[in-house]
Formats: structure tokens, sequence, C-alpha cells
């Protein structure tokens, strides 16, 4: 259950002031998504194993993060030079030291790789509503979730309080005629197995240039404490699927906070 944590904790503490969520960055990579804009503990090109840890210690305890000595007068001789800490790289290796700039080419993107993705996309997003629904049956007395697989590319799920039926979804993969790539279809309340034209939201291929992203077209606005930070223009499947299931939940928010 490590993602639902995390994302748990992001929600309740998104900009990072009460530090449920501490982000240690360990090799060079291109923050996206939510993450993008949190502060996190840097152990990038740190090549001695001490101060590495020690840097990770500073980073996670509580107060304010200053300096317990003073720093070394400039003209100090250093110290004995130790070997490198592993898979980090040389110390004269001053490649390693700075980030060269990296022009940004458009990606070419195939028919064929973005239906693969928006297919993979469902799967990630069927994945994670059979996991949550499951969770939050177990953590609930009150709350059942049931997940229903219809085919490989169609399920419904119902949310029942204390035995009472609450709401449906019903989330499918969408192949209309006036479009070369598929979508992914998403339907609340009132729900139909068989017919497939009524939508409360519809995830498609972005128009992003550089990456292979979904969409949210209608982009429907959470309730309460269900807010997030999402780009709703440009998801990864792991957002999507967040972002539909809590969609489908934010009911039980209103039932409690109405």
């Amino acid at each position: 259950y490590t993602y639902p944590e995390w994302s748990s904790a992001f929600a309740d503490d998104p900009k990072g002031d009460k530090r449920k969520l501490i982000g240690v960055r360990v090799s060079k990579c291109q923050l996206e998504g939510m993450l993008k804009n949190r502060i996190y503990i840097d152990l990038v090109d740190i090549s001695d194993e001490e101060v590495a840890k020690k840097r990770l210690f500073e980073g996670i305890k509580e107060g304010r993060n200053k300096p317990s000595s003073a720093p070394l007068f400039p003209g100090k001789a250093g110290e004995e030079i130790k070997p490198d800490f592993p898979g980090v790289g040389t110390k004269s290796d001053l490649t390693n030291k700075t980030s060269k700039y990296k022009p940004q080419i458009p990606l070419e993107k195939t028919d064929m790789e973005i239906n693969d993705f928006i297919e993979n996309a469902f799967k990630e997003i069927n994945k994670y509503f059979k996991e949550a629904a499951n969770e939050l049956s177990q953590e609930s007395e009150r709350i059942e979730v049931r997940f229903q697989e219809i085919n490989h590319y169609k399920f419904v799920s119902d949310i029942y309080m204390a035995g009472k039926h609450k709401t449906s979804c019903k989330i499918w993969l969408n192949r209309e005629s006036y479009s070369q790539y598929s979508q992914i279809g998403f339907s609340h309340g009132s729900i139909s197995i068989n017919e497939d034209n009524s939508f409360n939201e519809i995830l498609s291929i972005s128009d992003d240039k550089y990456n292979i992203k979904l969409q949210a077209i209608m982009s429907v606005g959470l309730y309460g404490n269900n807010q997030t930070n999402y780009d709703y223009k440009s998801l990864n499947p792991q957002e999507a699927a967040e972002y539909l299931w809590r969609l489908f939940v934010s009911v039980l928010e209103y039932s409690f906070n109405k």
C-alpha cells in the first residue's frame, strides 16, 4: 500500500509544512507532476558516504536546518581524500559536477505508441481501482466498495454505505469513429453497463510535444479536501488513476460533510 499511503500524506500536506512526506533524490531525474515543486533532500553527486549520511539526517530532523558549527576558513587545508562513495563517480570527474543544458526536442510519437500508451494507462487505472476498492473496504466497517470487471476494456465499481447503495462508476476504453486514438471514458452515478455514450469525464492523449501524457477533457473539480494540484492537461497514468478514483469516492466526503 505504499502508493496510497504517500498519496494520502501528500494530499494532507501539499505544501510540505507538516513534513509528512520528505523526498530524497538519489539519482539524476526530471521531476514532474506532483513532485515538480516539492523541496527535497538532494544526494546526487555526493561522492563521500559520510557527507551523504549527514545531509540525509540533517534534512529529516525537525527544527531549523542550521549548521551546528561554522564553516572552515577558505585557506585552511582540506582533509585527507577518501575513496569515492560507490556508484557516484570520481571526484576528479568534473563532468559529473555540473548539469549541462540539453535542448528540448519534440518527441516523435507514432500512432501505435500512443494507442499502446492509452491501453497501458487503462490497465494501470484498472489495477489502481481494484486495489483501492479492496483497501477502503478493509479499513472501514461502514463502507463497502465492489469492483467488477466486465471485460478486458471495461469495469464497474459500486459504493455501499451501511448496506445502502451510494453511487456507481464505469470506466472503459473507448474508440470513437472520428478519432484515430483510443480514449478512456468515465461515467459516474446512474450508469448503463452496455451503453457507452454518456460521459462524466474523458481522458485522451494530451497536446504535450515532449512527452506522451493524458489530458482530462472536462477537468471536473474535486470536492473539499479532495483537491489536488494536478495539471489536468498533462497527467501520467498514475495521476489519471488517482484523479478518477477521487472523482468516484468524492460522494463519501460530500455525505459526511453536508
